[in-house]
């Protein structure tokens, strides 16, 4: 893993055994708040007499945790380690489906669904030294027109606000929270038609979303039902509700009861397809992208080995 000119490998530990356990953790240096200096620390802390060779890489570009993920497993480490956020931890995941080799995470992003969702600790440290004694479970994958995710994407409000989001200036959770509520109450619900296992469901809705896990990120729980590890999708059609069923929503969004709420229609899927009548944004792990006004979902069943 390493050019002519110099090694996207920071070596920094090494031993003879040749078979220890082989780590690469891949930092993206600007997710979080946390200095990778201090994370880079406490790395060396946990592991220097753990018994594991690791090395770190960072990444310099969009698209580079792809990259270094590939050169990782091509070069048989047994795991690749991603410090950053969801779309870090989207494309190394992406990468390593159907290898050998496993991903692990230490969450440094604003949402982290898919370190909530596996119960991995947001705490840099305690994430760190569940590297020690892992348990290895394997997860299934999901693709919108081919585009890889590993928690939701959808079309609709969520994708709307993702969209319109992306491109302010105020950031975080408090911003995103101000920005959800401005919106909430001028959106418009759109129709959608469905087709899956010999249906076609046609609704007005104001959201739909794909789960492959139960939650958005920040413990938003679109789909508390959904299991990484079952081969199908969890549709959530929100119907059109009336604005005093809106707190109520929210509430049951973070307190994992919105199945209960009687606007909410849920359907369990390997494959589906989805077509609405203008281009309008979709999300794939909160981020926004135009995939046209057609997109069809596809589980990938037991693709992803992960250290949990």
């Amino acid at each position: 893993m390493e050019s002519e000119s110099t090694s996207i490998i920071e070596n920094t530990f090494k031993i003879e055994e040749e078979k220890a356990t082989k780590i690469v953790f891949i930092i993206n240096p600007v997710s979080g708040t946390q200095k990778k200096e201090d994370i880079v620390t406490l790395i060396h802390e946990t592991l220097k007499l753990s018994g594991i060779h690791y090395d770190i890489a960072y990444t310099n570009f969009a698209g580079h945790a792809i990259e270094l993920a590939k050169q990782a497993s091509e070069s048989n480490y047994d795991v690749v380690v991603a410090v950053g956020g969801d779309g870090t931890i989207n494309e190394i995941a992406q990468t390593l489906i159907k290898t050998k080799t496993a991903l692990a995470i230490i969450p440094q992003g604003s949402g982290n669904g898919l370190a909530r969702h596996l119960g991995i600790p947001l705490g840099t440290e305690e994430a760190i030294k569940r590297l020690l004694e892992p348990k290895k479970i394997v997860i299934d994958a999901a693709t919108a027109n081919g585009n890889y995710f590993f928690c939701t994407s959808g079309v609709g409000f969520d994708a709307h606000v993702s969209a319109s989001f992306a491109s302010r200036a105020f950031r975080g959770l408090g911003g995103y929270a101000y920005f959800t509520l401005r919106e909430l109450f001028s959106y418009k619900p759109l129709n959608y038609t469905l087709e899956f296992d010999n249906q076609q469901v046609k609704k007005e809705a104001f959201l739909v979303t794909f789960a492959n896990a139960s939650q958005y990120g920040n413990n938003a729980y679109i789909a508390p039902q959904a299991d990484i590890q079952d081969g199908k999708l969890d549709i959530c059609i929100l119907k059109p509700f009336p604005a005093l069923q809106a707190i109520k929503i929210i509430w049951q969004v973070f307190k994992r009861t919105l199945p209960q709420n009687e606007y909410i229609e849920t359907y369990k899927v390997s494959k589906v397809k989805i077509t609405f009548d203008t281009a309008i944004p979709a999300h794939i792990d909160g981020e926004s992208r135009g995939l046209g006004t057609s997109i069809e979902y596809k589980v990938i069943s037991k693709a992803l080995t992960v250290w949990v």
